[in-house]
């Protein structure tokens, strides 16, 4: 009894992970299936009789061996993918298709693009495509059998169908930024810095139907994470590590395909896409360095934000947490202790604005207040903050 996604042979390849090294192996067990016609779905919860509709004969084909004498031939790539981190794979997929040299593994590279509504709107992976004369298609796309050896998506952020993976007899990999099963889902180098976490790294899977980043690990390495990076210098950092195991996957594709390992249960968090919220500040419950990590991990995408004198605010250029230690604000400021959270204080020495936060202080170099435009925080001391009373000197949740 074999227990399988759904009622369709072909899936075998996806589930068992079946590549041209280890078809042999599991050829017994393929055998077995056909002979008793009976595959266990999950979908229908019992035995349903399955009319084998494919001969041994399409495994074959779908399986042949892309090697030779010379070694593993170069790939029939199909990209997917949009933002600037996915342009940093693409770029090294694509030197290394041009530069037409003895271990060049990529032998044509076409790309799946988002339609793109106006001129302007166009990604960089697009932009980037139609510059170097690579020939696009608009998502979806309905990709013909036996035109291409395997699937990579890079920050892609559209589920593909199982009928689309099963086209590619490598199957689809993807470049994570992450260290699998944690931070599954759209923002993880973001999520990454949210948490604080001190370690990430890139993760090259392949893709299953139905879920994002599920799929077993093919490689997998860890880096530090810079201490005050940015969610962008992060994932630019990543970007580059992950374009050159892709890069390196691909030049071993049989051997890491073979030993792909399922990614353990345990582990597992989920990192939805950036909301608004993530930014939103409460002095009274967020330690600066909750507000140091929001600042870094989401401001960029969201400006962090609060309310003073009974309007939103954003607050912009945050002062490094070890910068402000050395000004010794709690000595500068009057009575520091006693100062509740919110409390906004203006370092004129230093230009900044301050404010009091669950243990100690974080400072701003610019701040907009709504309806106005962005300001120094000199500017704001001047107009605003110097006049106001001490009850309204504080920024509130």
């Amino acid at each position: 009894m074999i227990r399988v996604s759904k009622v369709c042979v072909n899936n075998l390849i996806m589930i068992f992970h079946i590549t041209p090294t280890n078809f042999h192996t599991i050829k017994p067990l393929l055998r077995f299936v056909f002979r008793y016609k009976l595959i266990y779905s999950r979908h229908f919860r019992g035995f349903l009789k399955y009319e084998q509709r494919f001969s041994q004969d399409h495994f074959n084909c779908r399986l042949h061996s892309k090697s030779d004498s010379s070694g593993f031939a170069p790939l029939k790539v199909l990209f997917y993918g949009t933002d600037e981190f996915s342009l940093v794979s693409l770029k090294q997929l694509y030197n290394n298709l041009v530069k037409k040299q003895p271990d060049r593994i990529i032998a044509d590279l076409e790309i799946v693009c988002i339609p793109q509504k106006t001129k302007a709107s166009a990604c960089a992976v697009r932009n980037f495509a139609t510059h170097n004369g690579l020939h696009i298609h608009d998502w979806p796309y309905l990709v013909p059998q036996n035109r291409y050896d395997v699937g990579i998506i890079v920050s892609f952020g559209c589920l593909i169908p199982d009928k689309t993976i099963l086209c590619f007899p490598w199957g689809i990999l993807n470049v994570h930024p992450s260290l699998l099963p944690r931070w599954r889902g759209a923002a993880p180098i973001q999520h990454t810095i949210l948490a604080g976490d001190t370690v990430t790294g890139v993760s090259i899977m392949k893709i299953q139907p139905d879920k994002f980043d599920v799929g077993p690990l093919l490689l997998q390495e860890k880096v530090p994470v810079p201490k005050n990076s940015m969610a962008s210098e992060l994932s630019q950092q990543l970007a580059e590590l992950g374009a050159n195991m892709l890069l390196k996957c691909l030049h071993d594709l049989p051997r890491v395909s073979s030993s792909a390992q399922i990614q353990p249960v345990e582990g597992a968090t989920k990192a939805p896409k950036l909301m608004p919220v993530m930014s939103e500040l409460n002095f009274v419950e967020h330690t600066a360095d909750v507000v140091d990590r929001r600042f870094r991990g989401a401001s960029e995408k969201y400006p962090l934000h609060c309310r003073w004198n009974g309007s939103v605010v954003k607050l912009y250029d945050m002062v490094a947490l070890q910068e402000l230690e050395s000004l010794q604000l709690d000595a500068a400021v009057n009575d520091a202790a006693s100062k509740p959270p919110g409390y906004g204080y203006y370092l004129k020495k230093h230009q900044l604005l301050c404010i009091r936060c669950k243990n100690g202080w974080v400072a701003f170099r610019s701040i907009c207040p709504k309806g106005k435009k962005i300001m120094t925080a000199k500017e704001f001391y001047n107009g605003f903050l110097s006049k106001c009373e001490h009850k309204d000197k504080l920024f509130v949740a």
